[in-house]
């Protein structure tokens, strides 16, 4: 399944109509932009979001990231080192109105040097408000873009997978 097809998919039908799509992929967790959680206390949630074998040379993204407001209250976001290996990069997070989803674009300045491989892109901080139901909170991508420069002018990369990892989505390794 080639990954155009599964953004194609993920861009229609959201993650949960992607989760199966993406693990088929027998490259999985390359060239893409990971999300993945971690408890830090009782009332308080760490994402990192990090690149992941990104083959081609990046100058930003952008990408939604989308949560239960009513369960998970947005603190900060700190810069990771991805985009950093490139210059000084323009980091641009803001929440929206109805405090569910965290708006974000990071882009490098024309003249920094363009970044790929692996790296934290962005750690996103979160105060537990409700952990009743005893369910990790569940977190989604939207509006994904992952850009470059093609003589002189942004491109985007069609080809940069943005995935949630959870347990549930990891494939099975073979032993």
């Amino acid at each position: 399944m080639a990954v155009a097809t599964v953004l194609a998919i993920f861009l229609k039908n959201g993650w949960e109509g992607t989760k199966n799509a993406v693990t088929e992929l027998s490259f999985w967790k390359t060239n893409a932009a990971l999300l993945e959680t971690e408890s830090l206390s009782p009332s308080l949630l760490k994402v990192t979001i990090k690149a992941e074998g990104i083959k081609e040379s990046l100058i930003g993204m952008a990408f939604d990231l989308q949560f239960d407001s009513k369960k998970l209250e947005f603190i900060e976001y700190r810069k990771g080192d991805f985009f950093e290996k490139g210059g000084t990069p323009i980091y641009l997070a803001t929440l929206s109105k109805d405090g569910a989803k965290l708006v974000t674009g990071i882009t490098l300045k024309r003249g920094d040097e363009l970044v790929s491989g692996s790296g934290n892109i962005m750690d996103v901080y979160f105060t537990v408000l409700d952990e009743n139901d005893g369910k990790k909170p569940e977190f989604s991508f939207a509006n994904t873009v992952a850009s470059s420069l093609k003589n002189g002018k942004r491109e985007d990369i069609p080809d940069v997978q943005f995935e949630i990892i959870s347990e549930e989505t990891m494939p099975a390794l073979s032993s």
